[in-house]
């Protein structure tokens, strides 16, 4: 639990979490001069990084966490199991 922001390209599934939880940024281009510019601008503002990495601590406690996952991936194998038979 580094609860360290992220800066991520916009991939569906991951945009959601970033978004939701507040824990990164999205860029639009994966370019070198894109990332650096977005790695930059993040860097600039010292009090949203903060933000970001308490929020990105306080989700990893919260919500993606072995103890919470492994029972929606136990549920996951029921499920199949069942519509299997």
């Amino acid at each position: 639990m580094a609860g360290l922001p992220v800066l991520a390209s916009q991939l569906a599934a991951v945009t959601e979490v970033i978004k939701t939880y507040n824990v990164g940024r999205i860029v639009s281009s994966t370019t070198p001069t894109d990332i650096g510019a977005a790695i930059n601008m993040m860097l600039e503002d010292p009090e949203t990084l903060a933000l970001m990495h308490r929020n990105a601590l306080q989700v990893a406690q919260e919500e993606f966490h072995w103890e919470k996952e492994h029972q929606q991936l136990i549920d996951l194998y029921h499920k199949f199991l069942v519509e299997r038979n």
